[in-house]
């Protein structure tokens, strides 16, 4: 039951991603030829409104196809591009033989049948070519057959019709400049777009690629906004249950020079850094811990640390050294916090802590690459979608015990962490992803011209070459770490 729960969680944060791209799709104008959840062979897929809505098999992943994004993208556009260069190419062809017909249209050449068999007349010998003559002229009328005669000031020539010649033994020859050429310029016809049609004429009115930047620039952050938006309402929602972990500080280790630092029981710490470097604002536990974690390796006897704390709503500051502890042999900061969450008073205070929540849920990934630069990160703690699976259903198997209020708290808490992880990922200026888009029309805004949208294309397929490797190489790791029980020590589980 928690694999099924962890699935869903992780569904909804790609559906709640992707409806960000298709609601802002819509609203600019843009055609979806497809929104779908999930990856590989379609289980469920029906076209309601000119947009194909598809359930598919493999959880993990999901689409908002639109019309006219290149090939690397969600949509497929390549069959209306390959008709345009097969169409520009035809036409090039097409004129160019209209060129040629019109330079020799002044003179009129009867069609010639090259014959080698010489000419016989009627009960005589072959004529040979030289003695070949048209006959003269004469003022005898010409009588058609059962007709009278007609005088040669009544003789005409034939009008121009656009009657087709028929050689002998074939088929009529159109004049190639009387029959419309299938390539004119008013010519429609349906597209079908795996059963999403649209018409030639409605490809650039709805096409992704013809909209001005802005509009692009708006529906690819949409699917990022949403995550943060996600993120920001669960949290609110967590908080609003279970409160807040705010730095409140209840006393000091004794004999730690901290406790010479002038901190009061209740006084809530606001930023702290060390040596006069990396500085960190705190608005929860949790900013503080990650800071500990990541730089107390650098800490000193004689080193300082700089602390600002609120008491009773005015700021104050302090200084003081770490305190090493004999027994964990590592140093601390030697003072002890609130352990528990603390209560919005208030909406505002809630809106707040939300924001909060979220904040710190985005540097925890600017952390976590830090770490990775440091070589700090093992290989355990790398996780794809199956891992991510298996630790989010481990945790709210444990978190059951508690009730499943609890449970329900711990998987929310979860899937913000994710929902805002997936926001920042996303926003990487990497190329396929939404952020390597957005640096192409940005680019574009900053240039005040179009960068060739073929070589976006390409670049942005060898940028999800490359993803797809990743993901292949993440998802044998979680292979590897399910298999070895290493998820399983993560967080104590």
């Amino acid at each position: 039951m928690s694999i099924v729960a962890a699935i869903i969680a992780l569904g909804f944060l790609i559906f709640f991603h992707e409806l960000g791209h298709f609601l802002a799709a819509k609203a600019m104008g843009v055609g979806v030829l497809e929104f779908s959840i999930g990856m590989g062979p379609r289980l469920i897929s029906k076209v309601v409104g000119n947009t194909r809505y598809s359930l598919k098999l493999l959880p993990f992943g999901g689409s908002c196809a639109m019309l006219g994004e290149d090939p690397a993208g969600s949509g497929d556009f390549t069959y209306y591009q390959e008709y345009e260069e097969e169409r520009e190419a035809e036409s090039v062809a097409v004129r160019a033989g209209k060129g040629g017909s019109r330079a020799r249209s002044s003179e009129r050449q009867e069609p010639s049948f090259p014959i080698e068999e010489p000419i016989r007349p009627a009960g005589g010998s072959p004529a040979r070519n030289s003695e070949r003559r048209e006959p003269p002229l004469t003022k005898e009328p010409i009588r058609p057959a059962g007709g009278s005669p007609v005088r040669n000031s009544e003789r005409r020539e034939p009008p121009l019709t656009e009657e087709p010649i028929r050689p002998a033994g074939g088929s009529p020859v159109q004049n190639p400049e009387s029959q419309e050429s299938p390539l004119a310029e008013d010519e429609d016809f349906e597209i079908d777009y795996d059963g999403v049609v649209y018409l030639r004429s409605e490809i650039d009115q709805y096409s992704y690629e013809k909209k001005p930047a802005w509009k692009r620039f708006i529906i690819c952050i949409a699917g990022v906004a949403n995550n943060f938006l996600l993120a920001f309402l669960l949290a609110m929602l967590v908080i609003g249950i279970s409160g807040f972990d705010k730095p409140v500080i209840m006393g000091t280790t004794e004999g730690a020079p901290a406790a010479q630092a002038g901190f009061q029981r209740g006084d809530m710490l606001v930023s702290v850094s060390y040596n006069g470097r990396h500085l960190r604002k705190v608005h929860c536990f949790r900013e503080l811990y990650i800071w500990l974690y990541i730089h107390s390796g650098e800490f000193q006897e004689d080193g300082s640390v700089e602390a600002v704390f609120r008491r009773q709503g005015e700021l104050m500051k302090t200084a003081f050294s770490p305190f090493y502890d004999e027994e964990r042999q590592e140093y601390r900061l030697g003072i002890s916090f609130f352990s528990g969450h603390v209560l919005p008073r208030g909406v505002l205070e809630l809106v707040q802590d939300a924001f909060y929540e979220v904040r710190y849920n985005v540097l925890v990934v600017f952390d976590s690459f830090y770490l990775i630069s440091k070589g700090r990160v093992h290989r355990n703690e790398v996780m794809g979608p199956v891992g991510t699976v298996s630790v989010i259903s481990e945790t709210v198997e444990e978190s059951r015990e508690y009730g499943l209020l609890n449970a329900f708290l711990v998987l929310m808490e979860l899937t913000i962490m994710l929902s805002a992880n997936l926001g920042v990922m996303n926003l990487l200026p990497v190329p396929a992803l939404d952020g390597g888009r957005l640096l192409f029309i940005l680019l574009e805004m900053l240039l005040r011209r179009r960068l060739d949208p073929k070589l976006e294309g390409r670049i942005n397929t060898v940028g999800m070459i490359l993803l797809l490797v990743l993901m292949v190489l993440i998802l044998s790791n979680d292979i590897y770490n399910l298999a070895t029980g290493a998820y399983r020590n993560l967080g104590g589980m």
